[in-house]
Formats: C-alpha cells, structure tokens, sequence
C-alpha cells in the first residue's frame, strides 16, 4: 500500500530522515508520541506535503477526512450529504445507515456549526466513509465520540473492503479496527508488538 524510498521530511527536525520500508497491510493503525510526525505522515500520504527528498508511493486515490467543517458552519449535516449524494467521488448509498449507526439522526437538519464537537466530527466521518477514495486516511477518529460510536467505526473499519491508515492514541481501539499497528519512532515506522 506504502513505499518508502528514502523519504525525509523535517519541519525544525526531523520526522522521518533517510527512511525506505513498504507496509503492505490493507488497514494501518499508526501511533507516536505527540510530535513524532503522525498527523504529517497522514498529509505527505495525501500530498498534501511534500518530503524534503526520497519519495513516498502510495497505491491508489486518497481522501484525508478534515473535521474543519468551519466552511460550512451554516449548512445541515443533511445538506453536506445532499451535496455528495451528486459528485462522483462519493458514493452515499450507506450514509443513512453511517448516520443512524453513528448517533446522529436527529441532528442532520441541524447547522454544523451548531453541532457539539464529536456531532459535527461524525458528519466528516460520514463524508469520509461515502468517498470513493481507495485509501482512507483517518487522524484521531476516536477521540471525542460515545462508546457506541466507536464501537461502530471500529467493527466498520475492521470489515472495510478499502485500505484505512488510522492515527490514535488508542491502542486498544487502533487493535480492533485494523491488521497491524506501526509506531513512529526514531525517525521512521517500526512494527508495534502487542
């Protein structure tokens, strides 16, 4: 799924430097402390950085899920999926079932900026299940929901035909949800022993 190929990237120092591997795994849980570069792995995955030299090949289209819904602060969940239900990136034929099984049905008529924090997270989670990207790319999607929630999104992505890379802090659901777990550390990825 990933290729390193002697990949460095450093904001003040370095996150990764000189790193070659390949992760072959369908689903990938990532962990680190804070500052490791785990959020920066996510964004070089998706092109959204660029490494300082060495490359980074990933096999297939990817769809960061953003939580930033300030944009669209007026808009009802509804709306957001109304408006993916026609762009061909998406596919919303199971977001009712995401919405319910989420907890969030009786908010979608509700403007996303009205939405508690982990609310109007479930409403990016949503749009991020609907992509057709091959590649989930996922930061922290634990953080912040009910039990059930994550219960949820941890027997989904367990069962996601597409490959997920999920960041967390917690093992334990990163355990559940996905085949194997990485760590960065030392300034690449080594393969967590649980």
């Amino acid at each position: 799924m990933l290729e390193f190929d002697d990949l460095s990237f450093r904001f003040r120092d370095y996150l990764f430097k000189d790193y070659s591997d390949r992760i072959v795994e369908n689903r990938v849980g990532i962990v680190g402390r804070n500052g490791t570069g785990k959020t920066t792995l996510l964004k070089l995955v998706d092109g959204r950085l660029e490494p300082e030299h060495g490359a980074l090949r990933v096999s297939g289209e990817t769809y960061l899920v953003d939580y930033d819904l300030g944009r669209f602060k007026h808009f009802h969940a509804r709306d957001l999926l109304s408006l993916c239900s026609v762009l061909e990136s998406f596919d919303t034929r199971r977001a009712l079932e995401y919405v319910e099984q989420l907890g969030m049905t009786d908010y979608l008529d509700v403007p996303v900026g009205e939405l508690s924090k982990g609310t109007a997270k479930k409403v990016s989670l949503v749009m991020g299940l609907c992509s057709r990207a091959e590649i989930l790319l996922l930061d922290e999607p634990f953080e912040g929901l009910d039990r059930q929630s994550n219960d949820y999104l941890t027997a989904l992505l367990k069962t996601e035909d597409r490959r997920c890379i999920v960041v967390s802090h917690d093992l334990e659901e990163l355990e559940r949800s996905v085949e194997a777990v990485y760590a960065v550390t030392g300034r690449r990825l080594e393969r967590a022993v649980s």
